[in-house]
């Protein structure tokens, strides 16, 4: 009897050290893998991060990277419909889709709204969010207006890390597994790290800024991302007159593969079967990629949009108010379409069909073979942003602030 109550009371002092050696393993110091593991997430935070981590179906601007504006998605073709209309968009917003929400800049940030309904779903306050985000692997990346630039969950907007330039951004970034990229009027061209925002590099603007004559040189538009390569063009605000240039580097280092210069206009780059296109004053250029040598020009009136691609064609809008459709194979005019006021809206291609809105507030969809209007759509305030085309639907902005849904 006695030797059963002594192994009783062995077996409970076993137990008793087991759990105490239990319990001091969970108090492991912060930070260490031991108590990395022990953190159990609620399923709440469970849920988002497993949305995060599964791919999303996502739509760029300009439809992707290398800035073509073309999409893969069908548009409105014979008659378009307001879907649903938002208030509060920045002048000249530019929308993408990521998953099922249309995410565009905003006076004090960033806005997420439902792409069916257009009720909101998220928003981020910073700063003025003029220039297009961007989205990959399963986060959102927005440049601002006081030179900011975030790092979002896009399911949320919770701030996942921000970097600060020295300038105003109204670059729309370019991403991939490689870099955030981006152009500030700070007088740089930046490379962060996607997922640290650690800066990798930083290319200087050519020429000189003179802030106390109000001129200043920098990076406003969007860069283009074809392969390995960046190209971006520089821009100058104050001043009469500019030599501006266009930059092509290594993404990875940021060192200058090849310069082009011009006067006073250069568009932001789109990059199609080897070739960067864009406009200047008063012509659409070509150049290979890879060594920057000239492949088109085509003498037009002032070119104020970026290029949309597609089909062996390339559509831009100038300053005489017409949207043109130039062969690229001959250089010949196709076809141009006056809309009566000038062309800022740079415009997005799907199937037989380009949209773009005008500098009077009118919204088109024109028939590609025969450069005719299928329908329009009235807004009423100029339309500077550039169509995305995404869910058999068609969603810009207006300079009222009005985001608008078309299907």
């Amino acid at each position: 009897m006695r030797s059963s109550k002594l192994a009783l009371i062995t077996l409970f002092v076993i137990l008793s050290l087991t759990a105490v050696g239990c319990g001091t393993k969970a108090k492991t110091t912060p930070g260490t893998e031991e108590s990395q593991q022990m953190v159990i997430p609620t399923a709440e935070q469970a849920a988002q991060s497993a949305a995060v981590i599964q791919p999303l179906t996502a739509v760029n601007y300009r439809g992707g990277a290398a800035r073509a504006g073309a999409f893969m998605d069908s548009g409105p073709v014979e008659n378009a419909a307001l879907l649903w209309q938002f208030e509060g968009a920045a002048a000249s917003a530019s929308p993408i889709l990521v998953g099922t929400t249309v995410i565009f800049g905003t006076g004090e940030g960033i806005t997420a709204v439902d792409s069916r309904t257009g009720s909101e779903v998220w928003r981020f306050a910073g700063s003025p969010v003029s220039a297009a985000p961007a989205y990959w692997d399963g986060t959102l990346y927005a440049a601002s207006e006081n030179g900011a630039i975030y790092a979002l969950n896009p399911l949320t907007g919770q701030q996942l890390w921000a970097y600060a330039s020295g300038g105003p951004v109204f670059s729309a970034p370019a991403v991939d597994e490689s870099g955030v990229y981006f152009g500030s009027m700070d007088g740089f061209f930046y490379a962060l790290n996607p997922k640290t925002g650690q800066e990798l590099w930083k290319f200087a603007v050519g020429g000189t800024s003179d802030p106390a004559a109000g001129i200043i040189r920098g990076f406003r538009s969007a860069p283009a991302l074809s392969g390995s390569t960046l190209v971006f063009a520089s821009s100058q605000s104050g001043g009469a007159s500019a030599e501006l240039s266009l930059y092509a580097v290594d993404k990875a280092s940021g060192t200058l593969l090849w310069e082009y210069s011009d006067w006073n206009q250069l568009t932001a780059p789109a990059v199609a079967d080897g070739v960067v296109y864009f406009g200047g004053f008063g012509s659409f250029i070509g150049l290979n990629l890879q060594d920057g040598s000239p492949v088109l020009r085509v003498e037009t009136d002032i070119v104020l949009t970026a290029p949309a691609v597609a089909g062996g064609l390339a559509f831009f809008g100038c300053d005489d108010g017409f949207l043109y459709a130039v062969d690229l194979r001959s250089g010949e005019i196709k076809w141009r379409f006056n809309s009566g006021s000038p062309v800022v809206s740079a415009p997005a291609v799907s199937g037989n069909m380009v949209y773009f809105g005008s500098g009077s507030g009118t919204f088109y969809g024109l028939d590609i073979p025969s450069g005719q209007a299928m329908w329009i759509f009235e807004t009423g305030a100029r339309i500077a942003s550039s169509p995305l085309i995404a869910e058999n639907a068609v969603f810009f902005s207006s300079d009222a602030g009005t985001v608008y849904a078309l299907k």
